[in-house]
């Protein structure tokens, strides 16, 4: 709705007619959120960011009268929060989530974007790096987003961000950026933790002080959640860049 950087990292061409609606906290933490998103800076006069505090919200029932408000309003960016709480069904189920993002698609359409919010697997604390797989529910949501961004781990002054997907554009293994407060209970800004982006720390995780060939670097890498395809791509990358080195058909750290 400010029309500056998502994270301080992803650009905002301009100001967006914007709606957030949640359906989870308590109207008090809300209101709290709400003020402190406004005192971030004057928003520009053609923009308008209105919040919503809903319960027992199902988008499959609410998709109508969502969209003819977006419609009305010129809502352009919706922000969902959290998804679970959005529908009365296993979200682990293809009956479930077919609807629920046939509904989103309907009330989005083509004008449209949003941003949804979702919970990780409880195991995910345990360890190990990010992937699809620490994502709650069915694999039909990974399918369906252009984007997903996982915040997990916590680091000195805050926490890790990993982009996990992004439409029309070759990923990288899961890139950490440093997640922190850009004023406190403002705004979170993102940078790059290091300059290799983050692909050492998998490959140090997934070679230690082995050796592998590459075929079985692939599959230890398609176990972290890594796409076969990309596997192979980021292994050719990571030999031109020196974080990897391969003598006698066997792949070794360079870092």
């Amino acid at each position: 709705a400010l029309g500056v950087p998502w994270f301080g990292v992803w650009s905002v061409k301009a100001p967006l007619r914007s709606l957030y609606i949640q359906v989870e906290v308590a109207p008090a933490m809300l209101n709290l959120r709400a003020k402190r998103w406004a005192d971030g800076g004057p928003m520009p006069p053609e923009t308008m960011f209105s919040v919503a505090l809903l319960r027992n919200y199902d988008i499959v029932e609410n998709s109508g009268a969502l969209k003819r408000y977006m419609e009305a309003e010129g809502i352009q960016l919706v922000g969902y929060d959290p998804l679970y709480k959005m529908h009365n069904g296993d979200e682990n189920s293809v009956m479930t989530v077919k609807p629920t993002q046939d509904a989103l698609d309907y009330a989005l359409d083509e004008k449209r974007a949003a941003i949804v919010s979702h919970h990780v697997n409880k195991p995910a604390s345990l360890g190990g790096t990010p992937s699809m797989g620490w994502i709650r529910g069915s694999t039909a949501w990974h399918n369906w987003a252009d984007t997903v961004i996982l915040a997990a781990g916590k680091t000195d002054s805050g926490f890790k961000l990993y982009v996990l997907k992004a439409r029309n554009r070759e990923e990288a293994l899961p890139k950490p950026l440093e997640l922190t407060w850009h004023k406190p209970g403002q705004f979170f800004i993102a940078k790059e933790l290091d300059n290799d982006g983050g692909r050492g720390d998998v490959y140090r995780e997934v070679l230690g002080n082995e050796e592998m060939t590459k075929s079985a670097l692939v599959t230890a890498l398609v176990a972290k959640g890594v796409p076969k395809r990309t596997a192979y791509r980021q292994i050719e990358r990571g030999l031109r860049e020196g974080l990897l080195v391969a003598e006698n058909e066997m792949i070794g750290l360079g870092i």
